[in-house]
């Protein structure tokens, strides 16, 4: 699989102004690299040896706000995995992997997250 498309994820932000349309540049760009995340995870999964199962995929748009008729995009592309072995506490405990422009800057971004909404104990 090819690098991720620099330009198109510099070119990204600006993209991110327009609405929503499943053709344009930024959707190809969002989807490109939606797809090469799952890939990198699919490598790390390998290399670490610890099965990582997509169990979630963030939305390409923002939902339009109240008043409002707009479907513009979001400014980052995250995607969610668990480890195979944590299946059995559902989708309380995830780890999401993102790429967006945080500061100004590109950022390649991690962190776990549990879903405290449900107000129960997540037990391993």
């Amino acid at each position: 699989m090819d690098y991720f498309d620099i330009q198109g994820l510099i070119n990204y932000p600006k993209l991110t102004k327009e609405k929503y349309n499943r053709d344009s540049e930024a959707t190809k760009v969002f989807n490109d690299t939606r797809s090469k995340i799952n890939y990198f995870t699919e490598l790390l999964s390998k290399k670490t040896g610890i099965q990582l199962i997509n169990n979630y995929n963030e939305r390409i748009n923002k939902m339009a706000g109240q008043g409002t008729n707009f479907h513009n995009y979001k400014d980052y592309i995250l995607v969610g995995f668990m480890p195979e072995n944590l299946q059995s506490v559902g989708n309380d405990i995830f780890i999401k992997i993102a790429f967006g422009f945080w500061e100004g800057y590109p950022n390649f971004h991690y962190q776990l997250d549990i879903n405290y909404k449900k107000g129960e104990e997540i037990h391993f």
